[in-house]
């Protein structure tokens, strides 16, 4: 039958859609002021007095075509009828789905349109039809690496060369294809460094608690124990819902807690994929070792950084080989983290001529910052100005988002490098003659009066305690703009504009930039610490007390 005379079925039966649907007019001309034609299946109006665009496929061949029509329509009609896209929905109604189904799947997860697709088949008396709401499958999103990590150390090439092969018989079993395994060779000093910090902590240990005696014999084995020659940093990207699913219902140990998480639905979709993926890197079969490890971005910043681990091979599995365009230098970024997912730490070029660039980046941003609402209003609302220009050369944006303030006030005042642990971002913006620096950093709003003990009362259940648990993973505190405000400290931002060899100076308040005299924006941070630098030493003792070393603390 033809798609015509379906549509004309269909005409006097839409209740089988929805109810109140009133049909409007069918092969509906839109003219164009580009010149394009557009035709409408069947237009009605539902109950709320939306416009409803009824597009009507038969055949494959027809099917593959819905979705560019279907762009077109909506186009026209917002232009014929000056709509608002709110004040329009769409319907796709075909005999036949199996082509259909992935474009029209991605359609609607990427547009912001009230979409739905029916299937419709034939009942017995060849005249009237029955319609099944069609469910739209997972389509792939932008590439993001879990931060579920596996570190496994090897004493050998041979056991080295077995491992490779024990993780992809591992991640082939339990069916995940786009991974990375990161070989590296331990530093040449790399024993000394383990035996000195071991040989620290526990002299510390003996010192605080007084239940350890010095061992030479235990301190004899370190050699044999600590002796790794080789690392396997592994780690995938994150699937879907559905796939982790297929997966874990089948693999996962404990069915209660999987389900548990499954059915949550309060949860941001990124944290919840998170914790799918670190149940997943639970699941038999593991790879040979002879240690083995959790790992997370931090982790492999610090074997990278401070462990001086150096980086011998890249193996790329799956869509991360088939991408010769992914550089491996982009890979170690996405481990460390830069793509925010850590909410820690981001950085990325800005393209302001591809639409998907920009709308990726601002995606990252809003999940980095999701809990640091002040830069993420001020970031999202300086890219939507930027969005504007036209004479933007280049563009980057760079973002440390340490949420501790208390560990920050530490790190910061007693290291030698105590800057770099401070709360900055720096999104630059290159023009042909000159340069705008949009600048943020932990400013001091005003003094207040509060203790160390009113801190750990407010927010840490009465105990620093819970305080140090914070550290484990890194430090983050979603209750850290809650607790600068109680310290009298504020995310801020400024504009810096460099012309021929001249700064000028803006400061963002209101959603405004204001011009003033020059700004030096560490200079808060240092006033706050010198006018509490009673608070700032009580931190740093109790640091002190419960340091064991190697950046352990006791708890």
């Amino acid at each position: 039958m033809k798609e015509s005379k379906v549509r004309d079925l269909l005409i006097n039966q839409l209740e089988i859609f929805e109810s109140g649907l009133e049909f409007l007019d069918k092969e509906k001309y839109l003219p164009n002021v580009e010149g394009t034609r557009s035709f409408i299946d069947i237009l009605a109006k539902d109950r709320q007095g939306k416009f409803v665009i009824i597009e009507v496929k038969r055949a494959n061949a027809s099917s593959r075509q819905a979705i560019h029509e279907l762009l077109k329509y909506v186009e026209a009609i917002k232009e014929n009828k000056s709509l608002k896209e709110d004040e329009l929905r769409l319907m796709v109604v075909s005999t036949v789905w199996n082509e259909l189904l992935i474009p029209f799947s991605s359609f609607v997860q990427r547009v912001n349109l009230d979409t739905k697709g029916f299937q419709i088949d034939f009942l017995a008396d060849k005249k009237t039809y029955k319609a099944i709401e069609v469910s739209i499958v997972p389509v792939t999103e932008n590439r993001l690496i879990s931060n579920s990590h596996a570190v496994r150390y090897y004493y050998t090439e041979e056991s080295l060369n077995n491992g490779i092969k024990e993780h992809e018989n591992s991640f082939d079993v339990l069916g995940v294809r786009d991974y990375v395994l990161f070989v590296l060779e331990a530093p040449e000093n790399y024993l000394d460094m383990v035996k000195a910090s071991i040989g620290y902590s526990r002299d510390l240990m003996n010192e605080k608690l007084g239940s350890y005696e010095k061992n030479n014999q235990f301190m004899s084995k370190i050699d044999e124990h600590y002796n790794y020659k080789f690392m396997i940093y592994s780690g995938n990207t994150l699937l879907t819902d559905h796939e982790y699913s297929d997966i874990l219902s089948k693999n996962y140990e404990y069915p209660e807690v999987f389900d548990e998480t499954m059915e949550d639905e309060s949860r941001p979709k990124l944290d919840k994929l998170e914790e799918l993926n670190a149940m997943l890197t639970e699941c038999e079969p593991f790879p040979d070792a002879d240690y083995t490890e959790i790992g997370y971005p931090a982790k492999f910043e610090n074997i990278l950084d401070e462990q001086k681990w150096k980086i011998r091979d890249v193996h790329r599995y799956g869509r991360l080989k088939d991408n010769e365009l992914l550089k491996d230098e982009v890979l170690v970024r996405e481990f460390r983290g830069s793509a925010g997912t850590t909410k820690q730490k981001y950085k990325s070029e800005l393209d302001f001529d591809s639409k998907a660039n920009i709308n990726r980046v601002i995606d990252e941003i809003d999940f980095c910052l999701s809990d640091n609402i002040v830069w993420k209003n001020h970031i999202l609302s300086i890219i939507n100005e930027l969005k504007k220009e036209t004479a933007i050369v280049k563009s980057s944006c760079i973002i440390s988002n340490p949420m501790n303030v208390i560990y920050t006030i530490h790190l910061s005042t007693t290291r030698p490098n105590g800057i770099e642990f401070l709360p900055l971002y720096e999104l630059i913006v290159e023009k042909e003659n000159q340069r705008d620096t949009y600048l943020g950093y932990l400013g001091y709003k005003k003094k207040k009066e509060f203790s160390l003990n009113e801190i750990w009362d407010t927010f840490f259940d009465g105990s620093p305690t819970m305080f140090f648990y914070s550290l484990i993973w890194g430090g983050y505190d979603e209750n850290n703009l809650k607790i600068c405000e109680e310290l009298g400290l504020e995310y801020k931002t400024i504009k810096i504009v460099e012309r021929d060899e001249q700064f000028q100076f803006y400061k963002f308040e209101n959603y405004t930039f204001n011009k003033v005299d020059e700004l030096y924006p560490l200079g808060e941070l240092e006033q706050f610490i010198d006018e509490n630098e009673g608070f700032v030493e009580e931190i740093n003792d109790l640091f002190e007390e419960n340091h064991l070393g190697n950046g352990v603390y006791s708890i």
